[in-house]
């Protein structure tokens, strides 16, 4: 069985947007068990760069060895 946590996200703009996302089944259970109050939202940001087949890890010496 898969858990979906469906999120309305208010902008202060006035504007909102719904976000849908994979949940863990303990964490979906704990949510219908417990309840919900507030909810701390943070962004982080990341960008994932293509690796050419040429690079090889292994080649790479540390420290000037």
């Amino acid at each position: 069985m898969s858990h979906k946590l469906m999120l309305v996200l208010f902008y202060k703009d006035g504007t909102r947007c719904g976000l849908e996302i994979d949940c863990p089944p303990d964490v979906a259970d704990e949510i219908q068990r417990k309840g919900l109050h507030s909810v701390k939202v943070q962004v982080e940001k990341f960008i994932l760069t293509p690796v050419s087949k040429a690079l090889e890890l292994n080649k790479f010496k540390k420290d000037g060895a």
